[in-house]
């Protein structure tokens, strides 16, 4: 009766050996993340409290706030916004978007890499599966590059967890990282702008960028589902070839 048991606990690891490993890692980095999140959240609460937090380093101000870019892609719920908000803030509208460009492709190529080697399992465990099933429908089709586009373009869409999602498809890396940039680059562009305009106090152009950006946003908001869908159905029938 023992040997059976053991045999079967045996065959038991053997079989889910791969699934036990991922749930373990999984477990350990969500804890992690946890614990560094509680404990390094004050930095990403405004601009000024991340320009506070880099302002120790002097001469190494940049390459610490593209760390600080890295890790907020990673651990995606933090609000990237913020972030590239804050490169405007410190370092101007044109050196702050070329650093949070550097430290967002980076990040996005770990969670990329990340999700390819740990696999669906994974990815399920750490975004909701309603999530990665939809996303990962619209980008199963071939010719795909032009929703990647669309995808990270169009505001309220969940960016850096797509990154993750991406990463367990047939999409090749090259792809995701020139589509999913370019598709980035207009919202990093104007955040770090916003920022840029925070730290001069131009208030008149801080109050039309406000209202322009929640009016686009909504709308976004609204229609984001119906403007996918469209987009989908035309490169279906080979009106987009790219």
């Amino acid at each position: 009766m023992l040997s059976k048991i053991k045999s079967f606990i045996k065959n038991g690891v053997k079989e889910y050996k791969t699934y036990i490993i991922i749930s373990i890692f999984s477990i350990s980095i969500t804890l992690l993340i946890y614990f560094l999140f509680k404990k390094y959240y004050y930095i990403f609460r405004s601009p000024e409290s991340i320009q506070n937090y880099i302002s120790r380093y002097k001469n190494k101000a940049g390459l610490v706030f593209v760390v600080i870019q890295i890790l907020q892609v990673i651990i995606f719920a933090i609000p990237g916004e913020i972030v590239q908000i804050a490169g405007g803030y410190v370092f101007g509208t044109a050196f702050g978007t070329v650093l949070s460009l550097i430290g967002i492709t980076l990040g996005s190529s770990i969670a990329f890499f990340v999700s390819k080697k740990l696999g669906r399992f994974f990815v399920k465990n750490i975004i909701s599966s309603e999530k990665v099933e939809f996303y990962e429908k619209k980008l199963s089709i071939p010719r795909f590059n032009i929703m990647i586009f669309i995808l990270y373009l169009i505001p309220g869409i969940p960016k850096d967890a797509l990154a993750y999602i991406c990463g367990i498809t047939n999409i090749r890396f090259k792809n995701f990282i020139v589509y999913s940039t370019l598709g980035r680059i207009p919202a990093i562009l104007l955040s770090t702008y916003f920022g840029d305009k925070i730290n001069i106090g131009d208030k008149e152009t801080l109050i039309t960028i406000a209202v322009v950006v929640s009016v686009v946003f909504i709308i976004a908001i609204i229609n984001k589902d119906k403007i996918i869908n469209q987009i989908d159905k035309r490169r279906k029938n080979r009106k987009y070839w790219i």
